[in-house]
């Protein structure tokens, strides 16, 4: 949307010349956009320009869902705010679109867990966050658990390492001694 939006504006600055150039030039007068055509780019660019300052944000290397959501949420309200039929078309692909991400259990978690957008949330959406929340942390106490486990193993290698290395060095404390002797 970026890219078609810059085109699209850079279009209508060019406009007179466009409209001179083809009204001087026979071969160019076919493909002059009429009045109508360029109320439409007009219409298209106004819609795409809270989109393109939306792509912006969504740019940002340090960009949370929180983050994203809120972009998308200033993006929809600066469109509804443009009273023509292909705003509308646009709010309402957005809504469609909202109504698969908010069905993702992080997404809505992330949301939740943010406290300038938990109110958008639903009383059913706010518990499938609790519940997503409650299953991570069981997740990553069992996995915590398991490294502790892992962990213990792994000194008790150590200490038979040592034991076995101790040993070695009393060969090679015995191979010294008879090197010595000899």
């Amino acid at each position: 949307w970026h890219s078609t939006f810059d085109m699209l504006d850079r279009t209508i600055s060019l406009k007179s010349f466009i409209q001179n150039m083809s009204g001087n030039d026979l071969k160019l007068k076919k493909y002059c956009l009429n009045n109508f055509e360029w109320k439409q780019i007009e219409t298209i660019s106004e819609v795409l320009l809270p989109v393109k300052i939306c792509t912006k944000k969504l740019q940002s290397e340090q960009l949370t869902l929180s983050d994203f959501y809120g972009a998308w949420i200033t993006c929809k309200i600066q469109i509804q705010k443009i009273t023509n039929s292909f705003a509308q078309k646009f709010i309402r692909n957005m809504n469609i679109r909202e109504i698969h991400i908010m069905n993702n259990n992080a997404f809505i978690s992330a949301i939740f867990m943010d406290p300038r957008y938990k109110i958008t949330l639903t009383e059913e959406q706010s518990m499938t966050a609790i519940n997503h929340l409650t299953n991570i942390w069981i997740h990553m106490k069992n996995l915590e658990k398991e490294h502790e486990e892992l962990t213990m193993g792994d000194i008790n290698t150590y200490n038979l390492s040592e034991s076995e290395v101790s040993c070695n060095s009393k060969s090679g404390d015995e191979i010294e001694e008879f090197l010595k002797s000899n």
